[in-house]
């Protein structure tokens, strides 16, 4: 079940990328990131561009330069979905005498999905890509084949 727009999975997957792979000594480029992930830059380049005026990415141009993330421990996934939803809670559409009801238990219940989300910072997800074994990019991924 997908409880977040498509432009969300997009961000959260593009800053996690730039974080994990990134520095400020080593950027990672939009291209490297589209090339990937087998993205077109239209289809990636308004994400970044929306990270990167919402302060979340940090960009340094010229060649050699690229994205990084400055404190990927103070970005939560809340702040990087708010980028992309201008509205967290939805009109609940029902249509009863139990509108009031639904209706409030729709706001809790969303109150208690952003409060999880605003709990895991892009470096929590960093963590735990490390300790599931992801390589970084530059390192030597290795391949089997039987």
């Amino acid at each position: 079940m997908n409880f977040l727009p498509n432009k969300v999975h997009m961000g959260l997957n593009a800053a996690l990328f730039v974080a994990y792979h990134g520095s400020k000594e080593e950027p990672v480029s939009g291209a490297a990131i589209a090339q990937y992930y087998g993205l077109g830059s239209r289809t990636l380049e308004p994400v970044l561009q929306v990270l990167g005026n919402a302060g979340f990415l940090q960009s340094i141009r010229g060649q050699g330069g690229g994205y990084y993330i400055e404190s990927p421990d103070k970005v939560n996934i809340k702040d990087i979905a708010e980028c992309f939803i201008h509205k967290l809670l939805p009109e609940c559409s029902a249509f009863s005498e139990f509108s009031p009801v639904l209706k409030q238990f729709f706001k809790e219940s969303y109150q208690c999905f952003w409060d999880k989300l605003s709990e895991v910072t892009i470096q929590d997800l960093c963590n735990a890509s490390e300790k599931e074994g992801l390589p970084r990019l530059g390192s030597d991924i290795l391949t089997f084949e039987i």
